[in-house]
């Protein structure tokens, strides 16, 4: 989630972090603002599916944890 979060926070991040702090938008603006546009566009791809990858895997892990509690009320 902090990858999404620090999209929009790269100026915030580049003065607080004097450059030092390593996000998402650190790493994607040289690209962007004149580098490789292939480049910026695998990193994006590449953030942009570990953020879906984790919301699935948070999913489904609620899901087992709620089925799971809701197995074991049932049986006290």
């Amino acid at each position: 989630m902090s990858i999404l979060i620090s999209l929009s926070q790269y100026l915030i991040t580049f003065i607080i972090g004097s450059g030092q702090v390593v996000t998402l938008p650190i790493l994607l603006f040289p690209f962007i603002s004149g580098g490789d546009p292939a480049v910026a566009s695998a990193y994006s791809l590449l953030f942009a599916g570990v953020a879906i990858l984790t919301l699935f895997g948070m999913d489904l892990a609620l899901k087992r944890y709620y089925q799971n509690k809701k197995n074991t009320a049932g049986k006290i």
